[in-house]
């Protein structure tokens, strides 16, 4: 049996129907979204996501950090 889930599919209404149909099976089942709206992103947390990440957002973080790690000054 599955311990976690993960959706990361760009169709926000196959996310939805997906994450609808995992709750439903198996409510305790921990799911990770992968999201492309702040509208998405507050929807997977209000539906008890155990974690929702904008893709964009988490792209933009991680370039940032690669930078600032990269040329940080002596």
């Amino acid at each position: 049996r599955a311990e976690l889930a993960v959706i990361a599919t760009p169709n926000a209404e196959e996310a939805r129907r997906i994450f609808e149909l995992l709750k439903e099976a198996r409510p305790s089942l921990p799911v990770v979204v992968r999201t492309h709206s702040d509208e998405e992103l507050e929807h997977f947390q209000k539906q008890g996501a155990a974690l929702a990440l904008m893709a964009e957002k988490q792209l933009a973080l991680a370039m940032s950090q690669y930078v600032i790690t990269r040329y940080r000054s002596p």
